[in-house]
């Protein structure tokens, strides 16, 4: 079920840069639209779906009422959503009509057999249809939201595939932004306080293996259960615990960290790998590349785009 609300949140996600009036103008209404795109439009239930699905699946998240908080522009979170709900639906219109232009599509089977998966996934049909009525995600709306879903990275797949990016350009990239490219990949232990800690340490210099010290006393259940492995990962992964950031950073391959005292408590890392050769990441820039030209074309159809938005969202004290 986290799954599905992972899933459902991270396609909300994608779009959260957008803004919502960028090609937009605010026209006179059409009755039961919200907007249209190129001509086609966006209905006023569709529309009220998504935005619905959407708020039930973050309030869940992140718990009722944090909606109405409200930011440093004076909106609330909910007006916010109100916007990028239509940004999303606008997009969406976007792709698919870009899609068929091309000839790509999405067969029913494809559809079904995704669904399948999904069911798979979470042990059943029975528990996908549990989890859709939990989470108030009509049926009907999640086969909608897969055959979209399908269709965009079929659509997203194609560009990628016809962009070239050299290796002159992955390499020039990697020099100009090389610290922010490093990858590393550790294993952590974490405690409660000085004292564990220091016991811990004294064990693993009398040779014990960290994976299993990690399984049995760390604090940090997600990564315990996996020896500590927080796999690979970037600088500002963990900004919000700079000590720990630091401390990962500074370390060879091979080696373990003395006590790092942090707001989360005290950490002791071993520093599995380090990828911070060009060769090492060629292909990860190169994918990276790819997706900065996807965003860019998107942002450039949708530019390019008739869009006629009719509603008028509340402006915030």
């Amino acid at each position: 079920m986290h799954r599905l609300k992972n899933k459902m949140l991270l396609f909300l996600a994608l779009v959260l840069s957008a803004t919502i009036f960028a090609n937009g103008c605010k026209s006179p209404n059409e009755e039961g639209l919200v907007a249209k795109v190129n001509g086609e439009g966006i209905t006023q239930e569709e529309y009220d779906t998504n935005f619905q699905v959407n708020k039930n699946l973050y309030e869940r998240k992140f718990g009722e009422g944090t909606l109405s908080e409200t930011g440093t522009d004076g909106k609330t979170l909910e007006a916010r959503f109100k916007e990028e709900t239509l940004d999303i639906l606008i997009i969406e219109k976007i792709i698919m009509e870009e899609a068929a232009e091309k000839g790509i599509e999405v067969s029913e089977e494809e559809v079904q057999n995704r669904l399948d998966e999904i069911s798979e996934s979470l042990d059943g049909k029975d528990k996908l249809d549990k989890s859709l009525e939990n989470n108030d995600i009509p049926k009907d709306f999640f086969e909608s939201y897969t055959r979209k879903e399908l269709l965009m990275g079929k659509y997203k797949k194609d560009f990628m595939d016809n962009t070239n990016i050299t290796t002159s350009e992955a390499e020039k990239y990697f020099n100009e932004n090389r610290d922010e490219l490093i990858v590393v990949r550790a294993r952590h232990i974490l405690v409660n306080n000085e004292r564990e800690g220091k016991e811990i340490l004294r064990r693993l210099k009398a040779g014990e293996d960290f994976g299993s010290l990690a399984i049995s006393k760390s604090l940090h259940s997600s990564s315990a259960v996996k020896g500590g492995d927080l796999g690979y990962f970037r600088k500002e992964t963990f900004a919000l615990n700079p000590e720990f950031e630091d401390a990962v950073f500074s370390l060879k391959v091979g080696e373990t960290s003395d006590l790092i005292k942090a707001e989360t408590g005290y950490h002791i890392i071993y520093l599995e790998d380090k990828k911070d050769k060009f060769e090492d990441l060629e292909d990860e820039i190169i994918k990276l590349l790819k997706e900065e030209q996807y965003t860019k074309h998107i942002q450039n159809l949708r530019n390019k785009s008739k869009i006629k938005i009719f509603v008028k969202f509340e402006e915030q004290e």
